[in-house]
């Protein structure tokens, strides 16, 4: 009878205790998605933003962690040849009961040589959602099409440009026409005045069949000519077949001459370029995206300082990128923070006037 009490005495107590205890939390967390695969058809479009909402629905706060599975080369540096770029979030992010957020990553395919019939490889990115309690993974597919641009024939629209001068309508002779992708690839220029474009039956067509989500699904148009302002037009579509088209510009007092002063190879590509107030001095960084991540750390790069109206210049080699850079008004001083977590400080000669390392630097 005894043990019977007991028994009875201890499961009461479990399951009070157990009220006080947080629910299992596996399915507290929602991810949803409107697709996990697209195409996109070069070069109308230039990148796939594939977007996926995180939701809270339990009754405790979350810390709900983001990790991408795959070791795949081009993730953690620059994307191989014919493969897509990725740029995506790491870390985690803390959700309160009934709060949702966003997770963002866009896949970049690139443009094809000339000529280049190499196919482009498709991106699989399986990511993993953790939280206590639980876990999904989601696998997102991203593919390429190159679809034909210059040789359309019957789908392409020819528009005969009239530039004028904006108040005196006098022709302006030898104007510079050029019409961009809503994509940013593929430039068209005029020749003698005549752009030759994919007309706006075609591209409509395309971004329907490849679900293209743009704003703007024209091109941006450019007309300009020296000493005169350039004219823009966003969600410039002609239809098939031949048009035309006036554009007045209008005239401005100044016109500036730029000619090379000088140019030197630092051997690595340029972060930051920052001038002092007159423009007498100039320093450079170094970095690039992606190259700071782990596993592809660049060792060292140059802090690069150069006077203008001397024509000398001197380098400082410092550990890893640097994306951080100064000088100061007067171009007196460099200041610099790079990867390899130091700070460093130099006058305008290239003195070392102090130099801070944190933690977790040398």
């Amino acid at each position: 009878m005894k043990k019977i009490i007991y028994i009875i005495f201890f499961l009461t107590l479990l399951i009070s205790f157990s009220t006080f205890l947080p629910a299992k939390a596996e399915s507290d967390i929602q991810i949803t998605a409107d697709s996990l695969a697209h195409t996109v058809p070069v070069p109308y479009e230039k990148s796939f933003r594939f977007v996926a909402t995180i939701k809270n629905v339990g009754s405790i706060a979350h810390k709900v962690q983001i990790q991408i599975l795959s070791d795949e080369q081009g993730l953690l540096g620059p994307p191989e040849p014919n493969s897509f770029g990725v740029l995506f979030p790491t870390g985690y992010f803390v959700l309160d009961p009934g709060e949702e957020t966003e997770l963002v990553v866009v896949f970049e395919a690139p443009l094809p040589k000339p000529n280049d019939s190499t196919a482009i490889k498709d991106k699989v990115l399986p990511i993993k959602f953790s939280w206590e309690g639980g876990s999904k993974t989601i696998t997102v597919t991203a593919k390429a099409v190159v679809l034909p641009y210059e040789d359309l024939k019957d789908e392409l629209a020819k528009v005969n440009f009239k530039v004028y001068e904006k108040g005196t309508n006098k022709e302006i002779k030898n104007p510079y026409i050029a019409a961009f992708l809503a994509s940013g690839n593929k430039p068209n220029v005029a020749n003698n005045n005549i752009l030759t474009i994919p007309a706006k039956e075609w591209i409509e067509k395309i971004y329907n069949q490849y679900q293209v989500d743009l704003t703007n699904k024209g091109y941006h148009l450019q007309v300009s000519a020296r000493g005169y302002k350039s004219y823009f037009e966003q969600n410039f579509l002609p239809t098939k077949g031949d048009s035309e088209k006036k554009v007045y510009l209008e005239p401005i007092d100044k016109v500036g001459n730029y000619t090379l002063y000088d140019s030197f190879d630092t051997g690595f590509s340029i972060w930051w370029a920052k001038g002092s107030k007159d423009g007498k001095y100039l320093a450079f960084s170094q970095g690039t995206h992606g190259q700071g991540q782990p596993g592809a750390r660049i060792p060292s790069t140059k802090i690069t300082f150069y006077n203008l109206e001397k024509k000398e210049k001197w380098q400082k080699e410092v550990g890893g990128e640097c994306w951080g850079l100064d000088i100061s008004p007067n171009g007196q001083y460099v200041a610099a923070g790079c990867h390899d977590g130091v700070i460093y400080l130099w006058d305008q000669t290239g003195k070392q006037l102090w130099r801070y390392a944190n933690i977790h630097g040398p």
